[in-house]
């Protein structure tokens, strides 16, 4: 146990990341039925149930549960929101569980998630997103000059993001979902050329939104669609 505990206060601390704690708990079960475990009952997870109503539209209706590591994660990753986000959300409510149930312990919770959290809703517009154009984003971030103020690093990422995906005006999608922004063979965003709404035979009477992307150096076009 103290093995378990150790590396949970090396997550928490931030000398292990987050992408590489999931991994490891996948392997390591254990960790998380550890952090369970040690849990005071003011933490809570909370799971969300989808449901129609009378006239067939979704109902989100939440549920308070006694908390349960491995059922977080599971529930994180159905939210909508970009994946910094979620990991910021796991990172946040490990640590201060691990704190409470070890209070002498002396553990400095890592802030670096949450640092990266407030910039990037400062500084990236809530359309980009998707898993491939979030790790550009990544790259972009960490190429920004650490020496320039926060408010000169906020202008710099915005028009360099709008460069990247080829934003003009107000020109960009209007998601129904989360961010699903292709990526074109190359490695370089699609151009986002327009949405529709529509209701078709394929789906019956679902609603759906289809977006229209253009590849900019070859010119391939490609769909995404979301749903109501």
């Amino acid at each position: 146990m103290e093995n378990i505990k150790s590396y949970l206060i090396d997550f928490a601390e931030g000398r292990v990341k987050v992408p590489e704690f999931l991994d490891y708990c996948k392997i390591h079960p254990e960790v998380l039925d550890f952090l369970t475990s040690i849990a005071d009952s003011k933490f809570r997870t909370t799971i969300v149930h989808k449901a129609s109503d009378e006239n067939g539209f979704a109902q989100y209706i939440p549920e308070e549960l006694p908390f349960d590591a491995k059922l977080f994660i599971e529930e994180e990753a159905k939210t909508i929101g970009g994946t910094i986000g979620k990991y910021l959300n796991i990172h946040s409510l490990f640590s201060n569980v691990l704190v409470a149930a070890f209070p002498h312990d002396n553990i400095v919770i890592d802030e670096t998630l949450h640092e990266k959290y407030c910039f990037m809703l400062d500084a990236c517009p809530e359309y980009i997103g998707g898993e491939q154009a979030e790790e550009l984003i990544e790259q972009l971030l960490q190429s920004l000059p650490k020496e320039l103020r926060k408010t000169k690093r906020i202008k710099l990422f915005k028009e360099q993001v709008k460069e990247l995906f080829h934003i003009e005006s107000n020109k960009y999608p209007r998601w129904i979902q989360s961010p699903e922004w292709p990526i074109g063979e190359n490695g370089v965003p699609m151009r986002f050329v327009s949405q529709k709404r529509k209701k078709g035979k394929e789906y019956e009477t679902i609603l759906y939104t289809e977006f229209l992307f253009e590849d900019v150096k070859t010119g391939e076009q490609r769909v995404v669609e979301q749903f109501t």
